[in-house]
C-alpha cells in the first residue's frame, strides 16, 4: 500500500509492556498494551501538541515523553510506578523548536534541540537541556547552517561520552558532523567532520558497534538518491573511515535506518513506497543485495522511533528506529526471516553507459602460412626487444621512484588540506564567537580579525607554495 510519514514510537519496558505513542492533528495518542493482563488501554496524552515528540525509556522502567505545546513550552510526561506526571522543561520559546530529541545517562536526562537564527537567515541554534539532581540547566551549543532543508538530529551513548551528529554546511555543501560529550565533566568537543563528498544528503541514522560508529544516510546521485553506509573507527580526537558502501541502486531512497539484530547488521530504507533492505554477516565490510520485503507493498507502514528496557530485546537488537505496520497488527519488517522478499540486483553503472559506436570483434580463421608469416614477425621482434630490455628497465626503475615520491607528495598534501578545512572551520567558529562577544567599535575586535586575516593569507601563500613544488 504505502509509507506513512506519521510521528510515532514504541517503548517496552523491562516486564515487556509495550507503550504505543501516536501523533495525529496536534494529540498524542498512547496505545498501552499490559503483558501480564492481555489488556489493551487507549488515552490521550494532550492535544495540544504542535509538530512533533520523542520518548525513551530508562533502566529503571521510567518511561519519558516530550514535545512543545502551541504556547511555546517544552513539556515532559513521565511514567513511573503507575504514575503519570506532567512538567514544563523549558517555558515560552517563542518559536517552533525542530529535532526535539531526549536521551538518559541513568538517572540523568538529557534533551536537545534546536530553533532558528532569528539574525541570520538560514542558521540554527543547538540547545543541550541536562538534568541532573533534579535541576535542569539549558546551554546553547552552536549553529548550524542549512543549505535548503533542515536534517534530523541523532543523539546516542558510547562508554562515557554522548554523541551528537548532525548536518552543516561546508563551503555550500551540507556534511555530517558530530560532536562528543564528556558525560563525567559536561563538556562538549569541537565538531568532527564525517564526510567531505560534494553530493546533497539527506536523513541520518547511527549506531555504535563494538565501540565503532556506523551512519547511514541518502546521498544524491544522477538525479536521485542511493543509500549510503559509512563505519568508522575513534582514535582519540580523530574519526578514521574504515568502510564505505553504496547499498541501492538510484532511486527515491530515503529514511535509511540501522539496526543490528543478533549476529546480523541491517540497513533498511524506503523505496516507492515500499521496504527495502541489505544486510552485512562481518558487521559492514561486505553487504548482500537489496531485498524488497512483499508485505509492504500490501500493507500501511510506519518509521517508529524504538527504545526498550527488556534484557532479552536488549541483547539482541541495537536499533534505534524500526519500520513497522500500525496498530492493532504492530509487527516489524525489513529484516530476519527473507521467506517472503525478492532480491533486487543491482544495477551496474558500466550497462547502462555503454558507448552506441562502440567497436565490434569478430572471430578471424588464420591460415598455416599466416601463422609462419606471424611466428616469423614475432621472432624477429622479439631479438629487437630483448636488446633495448635493460634500458627499459632502467627507465622504468627510474620513472617507479619518481613516480613514488609523487605518490608521497599528493599524500601528504591531501593530509594537509585536511588539516587545513579543519583549521578554518575553527577560525569561522572563533569569528562567529568574536561578533558575538565584542562589539564592533572595541579596538580588540579589530586586532582579532587583522590576526584572523593574516592567518588566512598564510594558509594561501602555503597552497600556493605547494603546488608550484609539484609541478
Amino acid at each position: 500500500m504505502a509509507f506513512s510519514n506519521q510521528n510515532s514510537s514504541i517503548v517496552m519496558d523491562s516486564m515487556g509492556n509495550l507503550y504505543n505513542f501516536l501523533l495525529d492533528n496536534k494529540e498524542i495518542t498512547l496505545i498501552y498494551f499490559d503483558k501480564l493482563m492481555g489488556n489493551v488501554e487507549k488515552s490521550i496524552i494532550t492535544n495540544n501538541c504542535k509538530d512533533e515528540f520523542y520518548s525513551i525509556v530508562n533502566q529503571y522502567d521510567d518511561v519519558y515523553l516530550v514535545y512543545q505545546d502551541s504556547e511555546g513550552d517544552i513539556k515532559m510526561v513521565s511514567f513511573s510506578n503507575g504514575m503519570k506526571e506532567l512538567k514544563t522543561i523549558k517555558p515560552n520559546i517563542q518559536t517552533k523548536v525542530y529535532n526535539l530529541r531526549i536521551i538518559d545517562d541513568y538517572e540523568d536526562i538529557h534533551m536537545f534541540y534546536c530553533v532558528p537564527d532569528n539574525s541570520d537567515r538560514g542558521q540554527f541554534k543547538k540547545y543541550h537541556c541536562e538534568k541532573r539532581m533534579n535541576k535542569w540547566t539549558v546551554k546553547e551549543i552552536g549553529n548550524i547552517s542549512i543549505y535548503d532543508i533542515l536534517n534530523p538530529f541523532e543523539v546516542i551513548n558510547i562508554k562515557d561520552e554522548m554523541i551528537l551528529g548532525y548536518y552543516d554546511l561546508v563551503r555550500g555543501v551540507e556534511q555530517v558532523f558530530i560532536k562528543k560529550l564528556n558525560l563525567a565533566q559536561s563538556i562538549w568537543s569541537n565538531g568532527i567532520q564525517l564526510t567531505s563528498q560534494s553530493n546533497k544528503k539527506l536523513y541520518l541514522d547511527m549506531l555504535v558497534i563494538d565501540d565503532d560508529l556506523h551512519i547511514t544516510y541518502s546521498e544524491e546521485f544522477e538525479g536521485n538518491y542511493v543509500i549510503k553506509y559509512e563505519m568508522l573507527g575513534f582514535h582519540k580526537e580523530k574519526v578514521d573511515l574504515i568502510y564505505s558502501h553504496i547499498l541501492s541502486n538510484p532511486s527515491n531512497c530515503s529514511h535509511p535506518t540501522l539496526i543490528k539484530h543478533r549476529d546480523k547488521l541491517w540497513n533498511i530504507w524506503i523505496e516507492h513506497d515500499s521496504v527495502i533492505s541489505a544486510f552485512s554477516e562481518d558487521n559492514g565490510k561486505h553487504w548482500s543485495e537489496p531485498y524488497l520485503w512483499n508485505e509492504s507493498k500490501s500493507n500501511i507502514f510506519s518509521r517508529y522511533k524504538f527504545s526498550s528496557n527488556e534484557t532479552k530485546v536488549k541483547t539482541a537488537y541495537n536499533l534505534n528506529y524500526s519500520f513497522g505496520k500500525q496498530y492493532p497488527d504492530i509487527t516489524f519488517l525489513g529484516f530476519g526471516n527473507l521467506s517472503n522478499t525478492t532480491k533486487i540486483p543491482i544495477k551496474k553503472k558500466e550497462d547502462s553507459t555503454r558507448q552506441k559506436n562502440e567497436p565490434q570483434f569478430k572471430e578471424v580463421e588464420y591460415r598455416k602460412e599466416d601463422l609462419d608469416d606471424i611466428y616469423s614477425t614475432f621472432y624477429t621482434s622479439k631479438k629487437n626487444i630483448s636488446s633495448d630490455t635493460k634500458t627499459i628497465e632502467k627507465k622504468s626503475e627510474k620513472t617507479l621512484n619518481s613516480i613514488e615520491d609523487l605518490r608521497r607528495d599528493i599524500e601528504k598534501i591531501h593530509n594537509d588540506i585536511k588539516e587545513i578545512n579543519h583549521y578554518i572551520y575553527d577560525l569561522q567558529n572563533v569569528h562567529k564567537d568574536l561578533k558575538k562577544s565584542i562589539t564592533p567599535q572595541d579596538t580588540s575586535y579589530e586586532e582579532e580579525i587583522k590576526k584572523l586575516s593574516k592567518r588566512i593569507e598564510q594558509i594561501e601563500s602555503y597552497l600556493t607554495r605547494r603546488r608550484r613544488g609539484l609541478f
